[in-house]
């Protein structure tokens, strides 16, 4: 096979195909080759191309693309692909993407019962099936009272209650019954917990995103609607109201309100809103951090921990900043074999063009902090493109660290400590966003004169001075470091 340089991707396709899993790739063989869906022998052949001999093998550049032109349709007029054949291939392509899209969509009518149901109730109607419509209404009337009341099984209710009037109209029956009532109730209902859905989300990021604001988070109809009993008493509600306060108002008191909420009500809640509460309680901790509170990182992780066991991590994919607070919070209290399940587990999760990256980083870490510093310099060395420049910064920090435990020479050391500091200044980071590190190396470059007892500092004012600063990058490395300076000095008294 043709080797090819590293470039951007240029068909969508492709991106999508490397994040299928090998169950949904064998589907989508068979979607493809179904005449129902594709009638293009073309489209089937380039499939089994790129599944067998370019996905995560190689890059689409043109020399990839005219190895599988020739592949699919025989011989190319000249070295690479020319006008007409670019326009075949991208086409075929195309062709693809669509395919690959409309098995997406089959596949998500399979795991939502609801739209499947309402999509074929609606062609029951269509077709006056009034006694097939009369039996699949039924059953799915039976089988909802036993799912998970969240905002599906809701928007469910409404459908069928919809469909219930249409196929009344459709009988002549209005005269003698309707289901008006229970339409409004569900529509009120429907209303309110997409506004509160929408008004959680913006309190977090009004909260979280320094100069945003909104003018909508304050509606008497919303007021009216959550005050009312036959809503006020609902698991969902009483969870949505108890989140939001969460996000205004960060006290031990809403966090446990909300809490226990969750451990009481996690059954009746849709999953989506599950993950929101617990992000929620995890951003209480994550606040606490900032202010100093290294006890913290104890209850950060034990929220990961339970929401890996209840597969809640993901959401659509894993951003690398969250995926980077995941395994830090994992090394910070010690449980490195979880950090390293949890990189194997969710590491395909990330984007694909940093995923390699992301996690040469996160086991450079781990092995950091188990104070394996030979592998942690492999796994950093490994690293071969920036990934973020927060990414980017902690890569330096880890180094300065490692330097610190390991580095015999002072003035190489403090040179890569000082250039460390440079870097954090000339960051394009934001000034708020720099302060924590910027605090952090100061920090360091203090104890390793102390270490080297070199300076004027002593060990007394630079622990007193990291117990009154609040947001300072890996505080509780840094006493750790303070007490093991102090084991020193207490061994040579």
């Amino acid at each position: 096979m043709i080797n090819s340089n590293k470039e951007k991707q240029p068909f969508l396709v492709l991106e999508l195909l490397e994040n299928f899993s090998k169950k949904e790739l064998k589907g989508l063989r068979h979607f493809v080759a179904c005449r129902y869906f594709n009638t293009d022998k073309y489209v089937v052949k380039l499939f089994e191309i790129i599944i067998n001999e370019v996905i995560g093998k190689e890059k689409m550049n043109e020399a990839v693309q005219t190895y599988v032109y020739v592949q699919v349709f025989g011989k190319v007029i000249g070295t690479n692909l020319n006008k007409k054949e670019k326009a075949t291939f991208n086409a075929k392509m195309n062709a693809l993407t669509r395919l690959a899209e409309r098995f997406l969509i089959a596949e998500g009518l399979e795991e939502k019962e609801a739209y499947k149901s309402d999509l074929l109730l609606e062609k029951l109607l269509q077709k006056k099936q009034y006694q097939l419509f009369d039996r699949h209404i039924n059953k799915v009337q039976k089988r909802i009272k036993s799912i998970r009341k969240d905002t599906i099984y809701q928007e469910h209710q409404l459908h069928i209650n919809r469909h219930r009037l249409s196929y009344i109209n459709a009988r002549s029956m209005l005269r003698k019954t309707d289901n008006l009532y229970e339409i409004n109730q569900r529509l009120d209902l429907r209303y309110l917990l997409d506004k509160l859905d929408v008004y959680l989300s913006a309190h977090s990021v009004q909260k979280y995103i320094k100069g945003r604001s909104y003018d909508f988070l304050y509606s008497k109809e919303i007021d009216y609607l959550t005050n009312k009993p036959e809503y006020a008493g609902q698991p969902i509600i009483k969870v949505y109201m108890a989140a939001i306060q969460l996000t205004i108002d960060r006290s031990y008191e809403n966090y446990g309100n909300l809490y226990d909420l969750l451990e009481k009500f996690e059954q009746n809640i849709p999953q989506e809103l599950c993950k929101d509460s617990y992000f929620s309680l995890l951003n209480f901790w994550t606040h606490q951090v900032k202010t100093g509170d290294t006890d913290s990182y104890q209850q950060q992780f034990d929220l990961y921990s339970i929401l890996d066991k209840r597969n809640l991590l993901i959401k659509g994919g894993m951003p690398i900043q969250k995926f980077k607070n995941i395994i830090t919070a994992a090394c910070h209290v010690g449980n490195y074999e979880w950090a390293e399940q949890a990189v194997e587990r969710y590491i395909s999760y990330v984007e694909q063009k940093n995923r390699d990256n992301v996690k040469r980083f996160s086991l450079g870490a781990i092995a950091f902090y188990k104070k394996d510093y030979d592998s942690s310099k492999v796994h950093f060395s490994e690293i071969d493109k920036s990934i973020s420049p927060i990414y980017d910064l902690n890569h330096k920090i880890m180094v300065a660290k490692r330097e610190y435990e390991i580095g015999d020479d002072y003035d190489f050391t403090l040179t890569a400590m000082e250039s460390t500091e440079k870097h954090i200044y000339a960051s394009r980071m934001k000034e708020e966003e720099k302060a924590p590190y910027i605090r952090f190396i100061r920090m360091l470059i203090n104890l390793f004169n102390i270490k080297h007892n070199i300076g004027k500092k002593t060990l007394k004012s630079v622990k007193k001075e990291l117990q009154a600063t609040g947001h300072i990058s890996d505080k509780k490395w840094l006493e750790e470091k303070i007490k093991e300076l102090e084991s020193q000095s207490a061994k040579i008294s």
